[in-house]
């Protein structure tokens, strides 16, 4: 069996999964503000599952190995930003959002200073944001489309239709815990990945075929390290993954516990990815870096290993732009005109 049959075998089957995990959540979305806030159902697991599935997808896993091929090591740098954003959360925003329920950013805005044309902007902003991340999510994913030689434009409308029917389905509750299940399986797929090529020698490999400044930390300037670490940090202090998947808690101690928490894991697994892109470059030293990760997986890994790690990221694509609709919902209903 090929590694493209392989890849839409467990996508059907992962498709079905999602259907079913969206009835289950409809329990916990039987009101507009349970579907938001996950019906305050989230456990310690749920939510640091769903804060981590935010990030490892397409952004830290995709995009990891994108940066460990072009920049080396120092293409973790994104991914840190990433556990940054959540530890300033956890620190500073959690108990203040969870405490006085504040679903978003407006809400806080509004009951702080009690300007109401400031926190109507805001939520149009963060709609219009959130509707801009979620498509480049979504488009993201014709990388994969293209590789395989599918037709990227009908993966991305495909990819949209089972976003919003599965997220009108589920609410934040189903988010989660499909994010919960991603992560858990990108999680054990990229070691899997990492041990296969550590047994093929692919150390030596890359310490033979790569640039000594592939194995420096800091390979670029200040400005790019800056650019890479600050925007994704500072964005933890106003996420709306943190607002909602911190109401959503059933309590305090957890709102708090679970960004930090998600953060050191996240700390933990980024470098994986960026030496998967590493072990591309040395592999075959022209070939696109957007694409890596995808090259490696079809033409240097077994099959099984292969399917079940891509099939994982087009689902965790997909949950985050659930997640983001969800978000997106979040902004339009709950302003106050």
């Amino acid at each position: 069996m090929s590694n493209l049959t392989i890849v839409l075998v467990i996508l059907v089957i992962y498709m079905v999964l999602m259907v079913l995990i969206g009835l289950q959540g409809r329990k916990h979305s039987s009101s507009m503000q349970d579907f938001l806030t996950a019906g305050k159902q989230g456990t310690l697991l749920l939510v640091t599952g769903s804060f981590m599935g935010s990030h490892i997808g397409n952004g830290i896993v995709v995009g990891g190995a994108e940066y460990g091929a072009t920049y080396g090591i120092g293409g973790m740098w994104y991914g840190v930003g990433a556990a940054i954003s959540f530890y300033l959360f956890g620190i500073f925003m959690a108990r203040v959002v969870y405490r006085n329920n504040y679903v978003t950013l407006s809400d806080l805005l509004e009951q702080r200073y009690g300007d109401k044309m400031t926190s109507i902007a805001v939520a149009v902003l963060n709609a219009a944001s959130n509707i801009a991340i979620m498509a480049g999510q979504i488009m993201a994913g014709q990388r994969l489309f293209e590789y395989i030689g599918l037709n990227p434009l009908l993966g991305a409308i495909t990819t949209t239709t089972i976003v919003i029917i599965y997220s009108s389905l589920s609410g934040l509750w189903g988010v989660m815990m499909t994010d919960v299940i991603q992560v858990s399986v990108i999680i054990i797929s990229v070691i899997g990945t990492i041990i296969f090529i550590a047994a093929q020698g692919g150390f030596a490999l890359m310490a033979q075929n790569l640039p000594a400044q592939s194995h420096e930390l800091i390979p670029f300037d200040g400005e790019t390290f800056i650019m890479m670490l600050g925007p994704t940090a500072l964005f933890g202090l106003v996420s709306s993954t943190g607002f909602q998947r911190t109401v959503s808690c059933k309590k305090e101690k957890t709102a708090i516990l679970a960004p930090i928490l998600g953060a050191t894991l996240i700390l933990l697994f980024v470098p994986l990815p960026v030496l998967i892109g590493m072990y591309g470059k040395a592999l075959w030293p022209d070939a696109a870096s957007a694409t890596i990760i995808f090259q490696v997986l079809f033409e240097a890994m077994p099959p099984l290993l292969a399917g079940l790690l891509i099939a994982s990221i087009c689902a965790a694509v997909m949950s985050t732009s659930d997640g983001i609709l969800v978000t997106i919902t979040a902004n339009i209903v709950t302003v106050k005109l």
